[in-house]
């Protein structure tokens, strides 16, 4: 101990005379990230190297990122009444929100839902834009409920569950 050494965390005296054991920038230390919102993530853009937590400065995870808000954290879900990453994912409003609406993927672009293909988003995205899921086959454009029944085909073209049922184009 003298007024020259160097502080430590792994002695439990005052290693530099300081008036304070085991202080800011010790050997040893560990990054600690401020978590002024009390959500239990810190902020990426403030730490301080301490021997333990001190105030602010108690988080060793740095993934918070809006330390002003305690319900923005990687914890919780995405709510689609906000403007803003509540998640801290990186994308607003995205695939796990809260109060979400269920989009059905629409691969052929008839305007009719594949039933089997779903996903929650906030607006549509991408192939799941239709919230009608009445599309018996997702692969065929000309198959859905307002398509024809012809008995040219071997499926059903209506989606009413009959393939070339009476009065189907072709029928005699």
């Amino acid at each position: 101990m003298s007024p020259s050494g160097t502080e430590t965390c792994s002695t439990p005296y005052d290693d530099d005379c300081d008036g304070d054991d085991n202080d800011l920038g010790a050997v040893g230390a560990s990054t600690y990230y401020a978590d002024r919102d009390s959500d239990g993530y810190g902020d990426p853009a403030d730490s301080r190297e301490y021997c333990d937590p001190s105030g602010v400065y108690n988080e060793l995870d740095d993934d918070d990122c809006d330390d002003t808000r305690s319900a923005v954290n990687p914890s919780v879900n995405e709510n689609c009444a906000t403007s803003y990453d509540d998640d801290c994912d990186g994308d607003t409003n995205d695939r796990d929100p809260d109060n979400s609406t269920t989009f059905y993927a629409d691969r052929d672009a008839d305007d009719f839902g594949d039933p089997a293909d779903a996903r929650a988003y906030c607006v549509p995205s991408g192939v799941y834009n239709e919230l009608d899921n009445d599309d018996c086959d997702d692969t065929r454009g000309a198959v859905n409920p307002d398509g024809t029944e012809t008995c040219a085909t071997s499926y059903d073209d209506d989606c009413d569950g009959d393939n070339n049922d009476e009065g189907a184009v072709g029928s005699s």
